[in-house]
């Protein structure tokens, strides 16, 4: 697993060069991620934890910093605010629940599902709004 991770990581730093690894509990830490229309900011702070069982299992979870809100108020769903586990990185936080809905494990970066192909999947769940 740690081989293929560290090839996951420069892939995806590939694309979002300020991308951070935590190896403590395997957060993946994405500053200034942004986002779809229809949201109070264009751009928030989001990160993820890697489940035991990478790269055979996604990750989970879409951690926003600060706790999003859509411009028009509506309340939004499969959100939690203040989750646990807490993120390891400074401010307040929320939690989309949401998995990459293709994800295909193979041992390579060409055939398989990517940590790439899961922070473009975040981009999905903002165009979804609420």
């Amino acid at each position: 697993m740690i081989e293929r991770l560290q090839r996951d990581l420069e892939l995806l730093r590939g694309r979002y060069p300020d991308v951070q690894f935590r190896k403590e509990g395997l957060w993946v830490f994405l500053p200034g991620y942004i986002v779809s229309s229809g949201w109070e900011r264009k751009k928030y702070d989001v990160c993820f934890q890697i489940r035991p069982g990478y790269p055979d299992i996604s990750p989970y979870g879409i951690n926003v910093s600060p706790p999003p809100r859509r411009s028009d108020g509506t309340p939004l769903k499969d959100y939690a605010d203040n989750p646990e586990p807490k993120p390891p990185f400074e401010g307040a936080w929320g939690r989309f629940s949401w998995e990459a809905a293709a994800w295909k494990a193979a041992p390579d970066l060409v055939s398989g599902s990517t940590l790439l192909n899961y922070v473009e999947s975040i981009r999905q769940r903002f165009e979804e709004g609420p």
